[in-house]
């Protein structure tokens, strides 16, 4: 057969890439060989090394005695010279004939894998020893001198067993994992080791009066059951719909934070757990559905009434049933038993279905059915994640007579948080329920710990309703197991405040079943900007050397004059005062003393919001056909532009008495600015306001002992005396002469919120 001179030439090409192939392999296997018995040398057993086609496994035993997390970086490290050239690795490792851990890999993957599971201290560890076994051999060093983690290799002894190790992922660690969760209450528990070695935890939460401390507990239960420093996404639920994920590490158990704080190192928040390979995994544990929840609230409603009837009150025990019957399906059933006039009857009926679109970003819900003991209908909320903010649309078509929905509600909202404040802000604007005209909402939702404070204003012309609440938790932070009936209190003490007819709209369709009260205090800002959060604990007063007290009308002042003092931030103030008849304003001068009882939030840092009822108990409505009341309501604001800076003086502005009503004016309206200049114990107060405060007006304390004041102004009408008792940073009593005649004082207790 002849063969042409080209076609030799192939040939020769191949049978050179056969020797250049089969001698790469042959070195290939040496080099397999000697990184096997540099790791035998290490302390490692039966480590063997197999590649079919383009996948590379790596199998290794070791005994009880040895390091995990030395074993893992001992692998990982001394194979980096032979997975070149592979598309995948497999890792296999035993301990004591059984099966420890199993995972896949690219090859850049595996040098990661170890060094997020075995730490930066075994990788450094791992190094030394496989330098000093490749010294002793005489064989090539792994790594070079300018790589990180390289050491020169020194003599020494094999590595010592490390104790009390953390528990591994091993077959059988989800179902470990998943049932220490269910053990400390948490329900709808999931449990999946991802191919990456992440773990990801779903967990829903209605044993933890906070959500704060159950996020806390699972991350904490993670921790002990995973090596230091894995990657876990931990994912809130309600109603097995996920509310928030969020990224941490697993954290030494030495090291882990007390209860209730947010685990440190939240680099990242999203709606949903990544969508990845999983290597072993829990079905559902300890289910909810089909579970009953009992709570029983007790209400008081307040009214200022007009001349027919000046105060309503009426008391109330308003028992809820809730339950969720599928994924996302929730019902609920609440009651009003009245102790006034006694009776009872169902003030609300819901079924609400809740879910996800969009990859997660889009959380929405829907309920039918009676919203109160007047409106029946339906309602639906959807609501788009924008980073720090959201941006949501609510509709609902509700009527006062079975299935006539001829009351329509169509809105749209943004909502941003301020974090490291644990603020956010919420712009409404559209068709409100109960309003004619398309009307604006402008609120601010504040939370201190477990308590809030929210506050919301419309903003049509003219500006006519407002609302102030404010919750703080009681009860125990820790309700029994999860059972099929459970009998609890209410998680919070709710105040509300209305003036006019309310807020529109969003108070009567608000409730358990809207996205607000779904995602509660698992938001991605608040959760992130501050990794110390306390749920449940209290926190010290604020070390001013010289801790504000309140005017008589409530805001911080000396006896009639407001100063450029401010509480802090997160505290509040409760309080009430007395003021002589001749020294009241209004249309009923002279008739009647006054007895302002007030209650201050330090919103913001620098901002002071406060509600101020006033009573007149010698008012008799009949007699006076101008004044239909005998108390008045007022809101005020108090803001410190600066504080003190050396000459500087504390500047602040603010308004009492802010108007509501067309005819709020009647009693104390002033707007103002003051300066305050504090100079060793003497303090000296200065400023300028209008209607009741209008034209210049000061006052100066000087503190004669740590616990002991005596305060004088001018008010622009009168000059007032007195003397202010500290007993220690809450209380403040104070005494006064107004007008040098008139007997007046006041008592307060400034607190932290919980």
């Amino acid at each position: 057969m002849l063969v042409r001179r080209s076609e030799w030439r192939i040939v020769g090409c191949m049978l050179a890439f056969g020797l250049v192939a089969v001698a790469a392999y042959a070195e290939g296997g040496g080099a397999k060989q000697d990184t096997a018995r540099l790791l035998v040398a290490c302390g490692l057993q039966e480590v063997s090394f197999e590649r079919q086609n383009n996948e590379l496994s790596i199998t290794y035993a070791f005994s009880e005695q040895f390091s995990d997390k030395l074993a893992l970086a001992l692998v990982a490290v001394g194979s980096q010279d032979i997975v070149g050239g592979c598309d995948k690795v497999c890792v296999i490792a035993q301990r004591d004939d059984r099966r420890f851990l199993e995972f896949s890999t690219s090859p850049s993957g595996l040098m990661h894998f170890a060094e997020r599971n075995a730490g930066s201290e075994a990788m450094a560890e791992a190094n030394r020893l496989l330098q000093q076994a490749a010294s002793a051999a005489n064989a090539p060093q792994i790594g070079q001198p300018d790589e990180s983690g390289y050491q020169t290799p020194q003599a020494g002894s094999a590595p010592l067993p490390t104790a009390n190790e953390p528990p591994s992922l091993q077959p059988g660690f989800a179902s470990e994992l998943g049932q220490a969760l269910v053990r400390v209450g948490l329900e709808n528990v999931a449990v999946s080791l991802l191919d990456s070695g992440q773990v990801a935890v779903e967990y829903e939460n209605r044993t933890y009066r906070s959500d704060t401390e159950a996020l806390s507990t699972a991350a904490q239960i993670a921790s002990q059951h995973c090596p230091v420093g894995t990657v876990l996404y931990l994912t809130a639920k309600r109603d097995d719909i996920p509310v928030i994920s969020v990224i941490t590490k697993a954290r030494d158990s030495q090291q882990l934070p007390g209860p209730g704080t947010v685990p440190e190192g939240l680099r990242e928040t999203r709606p949903t757990a990544p969508d990845s390979a999983v290597a072993d995994s829990t079905g559902l544990l300890n289910e909810s559905f089909g579970r009953f929840d009992l709570s029983f609230r007790p209400a008081l409603i307040y009214e200022i009434g007009n001349w027919r009837r000046p105060v309503i009150t009426d008391w109330f025990a308003l028992p809820q049933l809730t339950t969720t019957i599928a994924p996302g399906w929730r019902m609920s059933l609440q009651g009003s038993l009245q102790a006034d006039n006694p009776g009872a009857h169902l003030s609300h009926a819901l079924l609400t279905k809740t879910g996800r679109l969009e990859g997660g970003r889009v959380l929405w819900t829907a309920s039918m059915g009676r919203f109160d003991t007047r409106l029946r209908g339906v309602f639906g909320e959807a609501q788009l994640e924008l980073g720090d903010g959201r941006a949501g649309v609510r509709l609902a078509r509700v009527g006062r007579d079975d299935w006539d929905f001829d009351i329509p509600m169509w809105l749209g909202y943004y909502e941003h948080e301020f974090g490291d404040l644990g603020l956010t802000l919420r712009a409404t604007g559209g068709q409100f329920a109960d309003y004619i005209e398309p009307t604006g909402l402008v609120e601010l939702n504040r939370r201190f710990g477990e308590s809030t404070f929210r506050a919301g204003i419309t903003v049509h012309s003219p500006v006519r309703e407002g609302i102030v609440r404010v919750t703080v938790p009681f009860g125990p932070r820790r309700v029994d197991d999860p059972r099929p009936l459970r009998l609890r209190t209410s998680d919070y003490l709710a105040l509300s405040y209305f003036t006019d007819r309310g807020t529109p709209g969003t108070e009567m369709l608000r409730g358990d079943h809207d996205l607000r009260a779904f995602r509660d205090e698992l938001t991605g800002p608040y959760l992130t900007a501050d990794s110390h959060r306390q749920a449940g604990q209290h926190r010290a007063m604020s070390g001013q050397t010289w801790n504000p007290g309140p005017s008589h009308e409530g805001i911080s002042g000396l006896i009639r004059i407001p100063t450029a003092d401010v509480i802090p931030d997160g505290s509040y103030r409760v309080g009430a005062s007395f003021i002589d008849s001749e020294y009241t304003r209004g249309a009923y001068t002279g008739r009647s003393d006054m007895i302002p009882t007030f209650v201050n939030v330090g919103l913001l840092p620098g901002l002071e919001l406060g509600f101020r009822l006033s009573i007149f108990p010698d008012v008799e409505p009949l007699r006076f056909p101008n004044w239909h009341y005998s108390t008045d309501r007022s809101v005020f604001a108090h803001y410190q532009l600066w504080p003190q800076h050396g000459n500087l003086p504390a500047v602040a502005i603010g308004a009492q008495d802010i108007s509501f009503r067309d005819d709020a004016e009647v009693v104390g309206r002033a707007e103002y600015i003051v300066a305050t200049q504090q100079l060793g114990d003497l303090r000296i107060h200065l400023g300028r306001g209008t209607k009741r405060l209008s034209g210049l007006f000061g006052g100066a304390e000087y503190r004669l002992s740590p616990t002991l004041a005596i305060i004088g102004e001018y008010d622009t009408d009168w000059f007032n005396y007195g003397l202010r008792a500290a007993p220690n940073r809450s209380w403040r009593v104070d005494l006064a002469l107004t007008d040098s005649r008139a007997i007046g004082g006041a008592i307060s207790y400034l607190g932290i919120f919980p």
